[in-house]
């Protein structure tokens, strides 16, 4: 009987779920600035182009023309983006009034 209750305990730790150690909070490294007033100091480490980005915040994102051929990428905050996170890319979010409301790397 004994052997029973063990086998099921293993069971269940082994489909315990894991925590993700490796994911990387871009809020946490100080990677981002909001319109809300939020002011958060560029990192000197970032990996994407967000510093030269983020003087838009405010402004109307019809007012920009991005490139294109970068790791770049302009969506609304009510688009549905892949949430894969690349140091490398520079996402710039605007407001469903179209106005540019965070810029930071992932």
């Amino acid at each position: 009987m004994k052997y029973v209750c063990l086998s099921a305990l293993c069971g269940l730790i082994a489909c315990a779920p894991v925590p993700d150690s490796g994911a990387i909070d871009d809020n946490s490294a100080g990677v981002e600035q909001s319109v809300d007033g939020e002011d958060v100091a560029d990192n000197p480490n970032d990996l994407c182009d967000a510093g030269e980005y983020r003087a838009l915040i405010g402004t109307p994102v019809t007012a920009t023309v991005f490139p294109t051929g970068k790791l770049l990428r302009v969506f609304s905050e009510a688009d549905i983006v892949t949430q894969e996170y690349i140091p490398q890319r520079t996402n710039v979010m605007f407001s469903t009034g179209g106005q540019i409301m965070r810029v930071f790397c992932g």
